[in-house]
């Protein structure tokens, strides 16, 4: 038990002056100065946590928005008693509690801060100059309320209220934490193939891999936490060692990593590809047209070491690799109107090949993290009928009822929901982790800006510090949050965020497979079909999809190069990720990835174009059709050729592969079935029936030869009739010749 300070009266008739002026702070006739944001105050740092003795080391920006010089400024720091649940705390945050039992007043009488200008102040007093915190003996989170004023306290200027974690004594018994932390970002190879410039003429991923840039500094930061740790603190030791009130210590940080970091790390398969391609040498585009750069290009060298970065990083044992679709995909949607046998499948085949082959390091579909979390039976029993999906994390709209509240496995009815999850279908049974809805929620305020938002950080860690409270004695209790897939903070925000993660004393940072040994899993069930969701994009964006994957298909069985077909296909996937969801500039730009790809299909196919004449002419009744096909690809490809032709015999469809670049004659037998002319229609197809546009051609063919049973019956039938009329002839004279005879006698 930790020794508790006497108090002095004049510090308890101090601390309850400073509440008097926090409270009647509202009423003072300057409040409108915070209403309108004419003067700003914004945290600009913060210890993770504090102990005993330790010094409050806050800083606070002030930014003077008005026409006039601010001569002199105060800042009165006020704590509540802590607060004992989640919503307590976001009560809290969302309206300054009002009752403070303790405070003091921290003058800055020589800041001058002139109209339009920002200055840092810092606050070192110690944690004892609080009351509340002197005489705490339950760790946890205390609301602390910053009031600036102007030097004379007349004019209250602006507030801020954050939460101060303090412990007195080290937690024995910490929170698990399993942390998944994506590695992505907008596609940014365009359809063709090329790296095109963005708004501001600057190449996104070239700037991602240089060594300030957010990718470098997250592969970088991770190595140096998530690595080879020294001496793991036992559990229970102190925080550091109890200093007397009246001592003014410097500035402590809390260590970096005292039980390392661990992570579950999510690299998405597009953006490694991508990568891949500037490694070996890539073409970007922008105003000066294409420009071809080499392996040696900075761009090239630096997407070369994050890829070795990211390789060597699934290799540390705190590490756990994760698989997500290719295109970060929403997978109940790809699988009920993307193209394909089983679209899901396919997103997750194609990741699978490329992190294989791009950080020679086996997935095998273990683990998988569905983009949002978001799962129904019909998905995951078609991802269980291919072997996949056996460990995956959940939201909480993915399962039926509500979790929290089942009072099965590791948890109680009242507390958090922090167990794994168990999900049985016809198929099989997957085992996992439910996404805590509010800590996903703290993480979206974290990740709205580049620049890391000290006070969302601060809210977010003082969100897991609430839920260790609730039960702070159970071992198996595993809470699991997921970092925002499109923050790209700065190298330094990132490092901030992962070392306050690994530094919290309450926490206890896990890879997913060490989260599923700590606690019985709860059986939960998946619903049985997730809808749409309000921003993803109507029908017409899935139609144009399944076109053009048909027009891709089409063209692929022309048997042009794989590559090509690779690339075109892939961009379909692309098309269909939930990253342009939710703003109408990256709907039009996902759909783009649809549009010229099927452009690009139709348009090669085009270069292969049939030759005919417009009429023939049969001089016998056999004879031969002379087309020609023409291929103006750069690689051979593989046609089909059909007719129709009522009245002629010929072959119902043959099939060629012309050269590339090369005119090809083709010569077709046909027999003449009638005399007189006939129309023959030819159609130039690929081999899965699509008819090349243009390639369709109507011949008149004319046979000038009778065909020989009519003409023999024909001669036959007048042989008949001149012997008849000559018989007949004959008889009358024969006939005539014995009547005359006797009329002479």
């Amino acid at each position: 038990m930790l020794l508790r300070s006497p108090v002095s009266a004049g510090s308890v008739l101090f601390s309850l002056l400073c509440t008097v002026i926090c409270a009647g702070a509202p009423a003072l006739p300057a409040r409108a100065a915070q209403e309108d944001g004419r003067v700003h105050m914004e945290l600009a740092d913060q210890p993770v946590a504090h102990g005993p003795g330790d010094p409050l080391d806050l800083a606070i920006e002030v930014t003077n928005n008005t026409s006039e010089t601010l001569r002199g400024l105060a800042v009165t720091v006020g704590v509540s008693e802590r607060v004992l649940s989640r919503s307590a705390l976001r009560d809290a945050l969302a309206n300054s509690p009002e009752f403070r039992p303790s405070a003091f007043t921290r003058y800055f009488r020589a800041e001058d801060i002139a109209p339009g200008k920002s200055v840092t102040l810092s606050i070192r007093e110690s944690v004892y100059e609080l009351s509340t915190l002197e005489q705490a003996v339950e760790g946890g989170v205390y609301p602390l309320t910053l009031e600036l004023f102007d030097v004379a306290l007349t004019e209250r200027l602006d507030e801020l209220t954050t939460p101060l974690i303090y412990y007195p004594t080290p937690p024995e018994t910490p929170l698990n934490l399993v942390l998944v932390v994506p590695i992505n970002a907008l596609p940014a190879r365009a359809p063709d193939g090329t790296f095109p410039a963005d708004a501001s003429g600057g190449w996104p991923l070239e700037n991602a891999v240089r060594r300030s840039g957010w990718l470098a500094g997250a592969v970088d930061v991770i190595q140096r936490l998530a690595g080879p740790q020294g001496p793991r603190a036992a559990p229970g030791s102190p925080l550091r060692p109890k200093p007397d009130r009246r001592t003014r210590t410097p500035r402590t940080t809390l260590p970096a990593g005292p039980n390392g970091l661990r992570i579950a790390l999510a690299p998405t398969p597009r953006l490694i590809e991508e990568l891949t391609d500037m490694r070996n040498g890539y073409a970007r585009t922008g105003d000066a047209g294409t420009e071809m750069l080499g392996a040696g290009a900075p761009g090239a060298e630096g997407a070369a070491a994050v890829l070795d970065g990211i390789s060597s990083l699934l290799d540390l044992d705190d590490v756990q690799p994760l698989l997500v679709p290719y295109s970060l995909a929403d997978l109940p949607s790809a699988e009920r109107s993307g193209p394909g046998l089983s679209p899901s499948q396919t997103q997750l085949g194609v990741a699978e090949q490329v992190l294989g082959k791009a950080l020679g390091h086996d997935f095998r579909q273990e683990w998988l993290l569905p983009p949002g979390g978001r799962i129904d039976t019909g998905t995951l029993q078609e991802l269980q009928l291919g072997n996949a999906a056996g460990r995956l994390f959940f939201s909480s709209r993915s399962l039926q009822g509500a979790p929290e509240l089942s009072g099965e496995g590791c948890t109680e009815p009242f507390a958090s929901f922090t167990c794994p999850v168990r999900a049985t279908t016809g198929a099989g049974t997957a085992l996992g982790f439910v996404a805590d809805k509010g800590l996903q929620q703290r993480f979206a305020g974290v990740g709205r800006q580049p620049r890391l938002d000290r006070l969302a950080l601060q809210a977010l860690l003082a969100e897991t510090a609430s839920i260790w409270a609730e039960l702070p004695g159970r071992s198996e209790r595993v809470v699991q949050a997921t970092i925002p897939p499109l923050w790209h903070p700065r190298p330094g925000s990132m490092n901030r965020l992962l070392e306050a993660f690994a530094a919290a004393p309450w926490l206890n940072t896990v890879t997913p497979s060490q989260g599923l040994s700590m606690g019985s899993p709860s059986d939960q069930s998946t619903v049985s079909s997730l809808g749409n969701t309000s921003d993803q994009p109507g029908i017409d964006f899935a139609t144009t999809v399944e076109d053009a994957d048909a027009a891709v298909q089409s063209f692929s069985s022309l048997e042009p190069p794989e590559a090509m077909v690779e690339r075109l296909s892939r961009n379909l996937l692309v098309a269909q990720s939930r990253m342009w969801w939710g703003d109408d500039t990256l709907e039009a730009r996902g759909l783009s990835y649809a549009l010229e790809t099927a452009h690009e299909a139709y348009g090669e196919m085009a270069k292969v174009r049939l030759g005919a004449p417009d009429r023939i002419t049969l001089t016998a009744r056999q004879g031969q059709i002379r087309l020609e096909a023409f291929n103006d690809a750069d690689y051979p490809v593989k046609v089909r050729i059909t007719f129709a032709a009522p009245k002629l015999s010929i072959a119902e469809s043959i099939v060629r592969t012309i050269p590339p670049g090369k005119q090809q004659p083709l010569e077709v037998e046909a027999t003449a079935e009638a005399s007189g002319t006939s129309s023959l229609e030819v159609y130039l197809e690929t081999p899965d029936g699509l008819t090349l546009p243009g390639s369709q051609k109507r011949i008149a063919v004319t046979s000038t030869q009778f065909n020989r049973i009519a003409l023999g019956l024909t001669f036959g039938a007048l042989a008949f009739l001149v012997l008849f009329y000559v018989n007949r002839a004959i008889i009358r004279r024969r006939r005539a010749r014995p009547s005359a005879q006797t009329t002479a006698t």
